[in-house]
């Protein structure tokens, strides 16, 4: 019998037979593998911004001005909450500037980065201007998307248990939230309500994650009961604080679309059941930066970031929290 290039013999089988050949197929890597190549890529390019003493502040990508300005359809609920929390342009602009788009979902800014000043004291205090540069934003826990195009089951996959196409309504019913009809456009849940902004940030927490720290942070947490116990009430805080957020036309909304499962108390930052274990750092470190001093894993990544200081996190060293919100 000839011979056949990758091929695999089964020894199993006698010599005396013919062996049976099985043609070798080789693995093609899968979406995890390539969006891990992808975050290390984007952590590279951070990196050698910051090495060549470019601002850490600003949009990381080549050409901004091929992304749209709204990443999403922005739903009723946020121009309610963005009036509510004194949205401005200034703040549009530098998100944009930052991401190269506009998050549509997003209602304010609840921590900023100081130009003038180094860090004299906690990252929660008052930031003294409205025009610093936005760290962390908050986000309505609801959210309009594009219809995903591809995969199985019409086109929903993983989320599209989550995913309800818009259907058009009576004139009686328009201009209500969660009423805008729209083709290829679908409403799902958000759970994650504070995101970070700023590249510099989000580029050192990843370097963080690469090397392990989030397992670490979740040893220590099993280690210390008390310290468990203070996660415990910053996961309770978010929970509480998502399900307030929401308007009284989104409340009966998620009931009539069946998702208190995705807004229950019990599911804390971003979304996370397990209180004992570490989602992601840029989360945690969201919510810390935003004001909850009880979320530990979030101070713990800003002591890090804060020890290798000496590598370069000059754009860091100012973060101040805004909570104009609150006065």
């Amino acid at each position: 019998m000839s011979s056949t290039k990758n091929a695999y013999h089964d020894p199993t089988l006698p010599t005396t037979s013919i062996s049976r050949v099985v043609p070798y197929k080789r693995k093609v890597p899968g979406r995890s593998a390539r969006r891990r190549r992808k975050k290390l890529l984007d952590i590279q390019r951070a990196v050698s911004a910051i090495n060549d003493s470019q601002t850490g502040s600003h949009c990381p990508i080549d050409k901004p001005s091929v992304i749209p300005q709204d990443r999403s359809r922005v739903w009723p609920a946020v121009v309610e909450k963005r009036n509510e929390f004194g949205w401005n342009n200034d703040d549009e602009n530098l998100l944009i500037a930052q991401l190269g788009y506009l998050p549509g979902n997003a209602i304010r800014v609840t921590c900023r980065r100081t130009h003038s000043e180094e860090l004299t004291g906690s990252p929660h205090e008052e930031s003294s201007t409205g025009n610093d540069d936005p760290v962390v934003v908050q986000l309505y826990p609801i959210v309009l998307r594009e219809e995903y195009s591809g995969g199985k089951s019409d086109g929903r996959k993983f989320k599209g248990r989550k995913r309800q196409k818009l259907q058009p309504l009576d004139d009686d019913q328009q201009g209500t939230s969660g009423t805008i009809p729209m083709d290829g456009i679908v409403l799902e849940p958000f759970p994650t309500m504070y995101w970070l902004v700023n590249p510099l940030l989000r580029a050192q927490i990843s370097k963080l994650e690469v090397e392990g720290y989030g397992a670490n942070f979740q040893q220590r947490l099993a280690e210390n009961s008390d310290e468990l116990a203070r996660m415990k009430r910053a996961h309770d805080a978010y929970g509480k604080e998502r399900l307030d957020l929401l308007t009284a036309p989104d409340r009966q909304l998620i009931q009539s679309r069946r998702w208190e499962s995705a807004f229950a108390i019990d599911r804390g930052v971003a979304g996370i059941r397990n209180f004992g274990s570490v989602k992601c750092l840029h989360a945690h470190t969201a919510h810390y930066l935003s004001g909850n001093s009880d979320n530990l894993i979030g101070q713990w990544v800003m002591e890090a970031i804060a020890s290798k200081a000496e590598v370069g996190t000059n754009g860091v060293a100012a973060l101040k929290a805004n909570e104009e919100s609150e006065s």
